[in-house]
């Protein structure tokens, strides 16, 4: 929720008001919506991994699923 309040406050300022995180269509807004959607899962996979809650113990899983995390996060910026 920080997250989201901060970005959408970096893109009012960078488009002197006139855009937001829903409306404009600016490269900046775009990739700020992109690190908010693609940074959103991380917390919510802590909390049901080993460290947070111990929702799934798998070992297996719980890598694969960093790991995607991490290729969805750092691979989608090539746009």
């Amino acid at each position: 929720v920080v997250m989201v309040y901060f970005n959408r406050m970096q893109i009012i300022e960078y488009s002197n008001g006139q855009e937001g995180l829903i409306s404009g269509d600016s490269e900046y807004r775009k990739a700020t919506n992109l690190l908010i959607a693609t940074w959103a899962p991380f917390p919510f996979w802590y909390i049901v991994s080993p460290e947070g809650l111990n929702l799934v113990t798998n070992v297996l899983v719980i890598q694969l699923g960093w790991a995607f995390l991490n290729i969805v996060a750092k691979f989608s910026f090539i746009f």
